[in-house]
C-alpha cells in the first residue's frame, strides 16, 4: 500500500504543484478566492504559512462549498472558524465524520470545540490504540483533499512552520478515503464518549 501511495505522490509532482498566489505578491483574500470553486482536476495546490498564506479561509471555503459529505482526520480542531463551518455544513445536511487524536481532548480550546460539534450531531471518533492519530486530512464531497502538516489550529496559521495542499487527483483521493474509512471502521477508533 505504502509504493501505491508513493507512486501516486511520485504522480502528483510530476503534473506539476501550483503555489497559492500569495507566493508571487497576492493577498490572502485572492488565495481564497481561488477556491470559491473546485479546485481544477489532477491540480496539486500548496500553502505555506510562514510566507503569509493563512490555509483556515481556504479551508472554511472548501467546507462551505461541499454539498454532501466531508471526513476529516486530524490530530487538533481548534479553530474557531473551522468549527462554525463545519457546524453550519452539518446544520445544512451536510454529512461529518471526524477522527481525532485522544490526547488532545484536554484543554479548554479542544474541549470546547468538541462539545460545540457533537452538540450538533457530529459523529467524532478518536484513536483508542497506544499511538497518536497524526493525521491533517479532510475529503470533501470525494472530489477534493486536503493534507499537509498543517493542524486546523491558530497557532499553526500564525506561528508554526507548516505545509497545506490541496489535491483533485482522483486516485490519490480513493486511496485516502479508502484509509479513512478503514479507519472509521475499525475497533481502533471509537465513537467519543461511548
Amino acid at each position: 500500500m505504502n509504493r501505491i501511495i508513493n507512486v501516486s505522490l511520485l504522480v502528483l509532482v510530476m503534473m506539476g504543484i501550483s503555489c497559492c498566489p500569495s507566493v508571487f505578491g497576492a493577498s490572502n483574500n485572492q488565495c481564497a478566492d481561488v477556491y470559491s470553486t473546485a479546485v481544477r482536476p489532477n491540480q496539486l495546490e500548496v500553502y505555506f504559512p510562514s510566507l503569509g498564506q493563512d490555509p483556515a479561509p481556504v479551508m472554511v471555503t472548501l467546507i462551505d462549498n461541499t454539498k454532501d459529505k466531508i471526513d476529516m482526520a486530524v490530530y487538533q480542531l481548534t479553530d474557531p472558524d473551522i468549527i462554525a463551518a463545519l457546524d453550519k455544513a452539518e446544520g445544512r445536511g451536510v454529512q461529518v465524520r471526524i477522527i481525532l487524536d485522544r490526547n488532545q481532548l484536554q484543554g479548554k480550546y479542544n474541549t470546547a470545540a468538541i462539545a460545540i460539534l457533537r452538540a450538533d450531531g457530529i459523529s467524532i471518533r478518536i484513536n483508542s490504540h497506544p499511538g497518536q492519530m497524526n493525521l491533517k486530512m479532510t475529503i470533501f464531497d470525494s472530489k477534493i483533499i486536503t493534507t499537509g502538516s498543517w493542524d486546523y489550529t491558530l497557532q499553526a496559521s500564525e506561528t508554526d512552520d507548516n505545509n497545506f495542499v490541496i489535491c483533485s487527483e482522483s486516485q490519490f483521493i480513493k486511496i485516502c478515503s479508502d484509509e479513512f474509512n478503514r479507519m472509521w471502521g475499525s475497533g481502533q477508533f471509537i465513537d467519543l464518549g461511548s
